[in-house]
């Protein structure tokens, strides 16, 4: 496949020029500014580095204890074929749906745990280097585009430091999307070399065919890459090699062309996925599409103030699905969307630099407009916005550039106060990111942090209370439970975990309601049943405790002391020949193994008596 006639002399029809100015920079006779290549990333690298620094001293918190401390399937290669046919949890929560198709991200994890074990000073130098590398990557993309330094050197700063990359970065887990970021970019700069030289052109459309499969198996947000090639060879190509105008058809024909081969590795991708989780995805949140269309105009204003303004920032947010539109929740993020939409489309109609980054901005945020594949009410994250951040970096580094240009003065004597208007920026989103990225520090602060931000939300209620219990606060624990339940109480962990607490503080006969609640609302989840058996039993009601023992064990036949317990609540009512054969279930190495042995001797004594 050939690459297409690149008109890197800029746009040639009548007044496209003249837009295009409103927004090109200047560069020096040579075609680049007089600051050195390679100072201007050196600094900006070591700015963002600096601004990390911290996180190397941060523990695991959060899903890396059950993603990466406790998941076998990175703690041994003979798990590596898995990787490519189950999803992401498949050995944490075996038997399990799942939406997240990420083998490439096993692997890296996988190559983490070989090398450093659970040495978290490591796992979070890896993370930090692998946002470096994308770092980097925005100031050649930006260098690639527009043709200016200073103007990828300002675009890369602000990606490196901006505080909305600290879910991202500060945490383990969130390495998904700096990893994402590395194949991504890496496969649209291996595009532009494929558009801009011709003689190696095969070499570089296999290079970055590879790298899109690698970002696809990374994480699923990396399908959006065809349509962004189509939009960068849509605005980027405007005239024909021999220097005629191209037509709507023509360019709609080489944007599909140039984006082909990646749709075609797309298929190839969905086919494998399809076969990996059972289905090309899964509804978390079986809520009407109404409630979608009500909730995406908070979610998008959400990420806006988070680009504008990155203050405040947690990993759990207040904002809750929508089932009734009003004011503020509806009618006010509509308006304050058009507004930016307005605008953005006003600059965009001046400059194809702009336009370009918008779609940049907006195009990584498609798949995650249907909320219903994320947990609910869990679907405002910043690290979301990790991606579409490079596009947002290039249109403040333009707007930067353009201070001062209406003024008659040189290029060159307006680069002063440009880059000190950057280094101003710099400093307060560094600032911002070190400041802000204590909440990772450990599980304490982080629990105790996002309860405090977002105290109605149900995710952040539930694991602070959850981890009050675990410390043996149960009493705070359930305050902060109770509280929890009142106001969401269709959440299953809410109920759950208040149930469980209750009989914790040998209290069974008012756990019993919160797990018979939990059972209602979700009744395929064998802890809840489990845990109600151990509260009926304790309260006296062995045969009701057998009832819940036994549908227990129907979910989850293999469940840690399931059969010793239900073999109590059968002792209790005098079934021995029965409790019997319960004791003898319970496996070799297990917590009540030897109690059972005990159980058993006394059983078979009492019968062999009788007889």
């Amino acid at each position: 496949m050939k690459p297409m006639s690149t008109d890197r002399a800029g746009l040639r029809r009548g007044g496209s020029a003249r837009k295009e100015a409103i927004f090109h920079t200047t560069p020096d006779s040579d075609g680049h500014h007089g600051l050195a290549h390679w100072h201007i990333l050196f600094a900006v690298l070591a700015a963002t580095l600096v601004a990390y620094a911290r996180t190397l001293s941060f523990d695991f918190v959060y899903d890396d204890f059950s993603q990466l401390v406790t998941n076998p399937a990175i703690h041994s290669w003979k798990y590596l074929p898995e990787y490519f046919t189950k999803n992401v949890w498949a050995e944490v929560f075996p038997g399990v749906q799942g939406n997240y198709y990420r083998p490439v991200f096993l692997l890296w994890c996988r190559i983490n745990d070989a090398l450093f074990g659970n040495q978290t000073g490591m796992w979070h130098l890896t993370t930090v280097l692998v946002h470096l590398v994308v770092t980097a990557l925005v100031y050649f993309l930006v260098l690639r585009l527009v043709r200016d330094r200073l103007t990828a050197g300002m675009a890369s700063l602000i990606f490196g430091l901006h505080p909305a990359h600290i879910e991202a970065v500060a945490w383990v887990s969130g390495v998904t999307e700096p990893l994402l970021g590395v194949f991504f970019l890496s496969a649209f700069l291996c595009y532009l070399g494929w558009r801009e030289d011709a003689g190696k052109a095969r070499m570089w459309l296999a290079l970055a065919l590879f790298l899109y499969a690698m970002g696809m198996l990374e994480k699923e947000t990396a399908v959006v890459l065809p349509l962004l090639i189509a939009a960068h060879a849509w605005l980027y190509e405007k005239t024909c090699a021999d220097g005629r105008r191209e037509t709507f058809y023509s360019r709609a024909r080489n944007a599909l062309r140039a984006a082909a081969p990646y749709l075609l590795l797309t298929v190839v991708y969905l086919i494998a996925r399809i076969a990996a989780l059972k289905g090309f995805s899964h509804d978390f949140a079986p809520i009407p599409w109404a409630w979608v269309f009500y909730t995406l105009p908070s979610l998008l204003w959400f990420w806006v103030k988070h680009l504008i303004a990155p203050v405040g920032l947690g990993s759990n947010y207040n904002l809750r699905t929508v089932d009734h539109p009003g004011l503020m929740n509806f009618v006010l993020p509509v308006a304050a969307l058009a507004g930016v939409a307005a605008a953005m489309g006003w600059f965009a109609k001046r400059s194809r630099h702009v336009a370009f980054a918008c779609l940049w901005m907006l195009l990584p945020l498609l798949p995650l407009l249907d909320i219903r594949i994320l947990a609910p009410d869990d679907v405002a994250h910043d690290r979301y916005l990790y991606l579409p951040l490079v596009g947002f970096s290039i249109l403040v580094a333009l707007a930067i550039r353009r201070i001062g240009r209406a003024a008659d003065k040189a290029a060159t004597a307006l680069q002063p106060v440009q880059i000190l208007v950057a280094v101003v920026l710099a400093t307060a989103l560094g600032i911002g990111t070190w400041t802000q990225s204590f909440y990772f520090e450990n599980n304490w602060i982080f629990y105790r942090y996002n309860y405090f931000l977002a105290p109605s939300n149900p995710y952040a209620v539930n694991n602070y209370g959850a981890l009050l219990a675990r410390l043996g606060m149960l009493d705070e624990a359930l305050q902060v439970l109770k509280r929890g339940h009142e106001e969401n109480p269709g959440y299953w962990s809410l109920a759950y975990n208040l149930g469980r607490d209750y009989y914790m503080a040998h209290k069974p006969e008012l756990a019993a309601p919160y797990l018979l609640k939990a059972i209602q609302i979700d009744p395929t989840k064998a802890d809840a049943f489990y845990c109600l058996g151990l509260a009926q039993r304790d309260s006296g009601h062995p045969q009701e405790a057998e009832a819940a023992l036994r549908q227990a064990l129907r979910l989850k036949p293999n469940g840690q002391q399931y059969h010793y317990q239900l073999a109590l609540a059968l002792r209790d009512q005098g079934k021995l020949k029965e409790a019997l054969e319960e004791f003898r279930k319970e496996e070799v190495g297990s917590l009540t193994y030897l109690r059972s042995r005990q159980q058993i001797k006394s059983i078979e004594g009492q019968l062999h008596g009788k007889s």
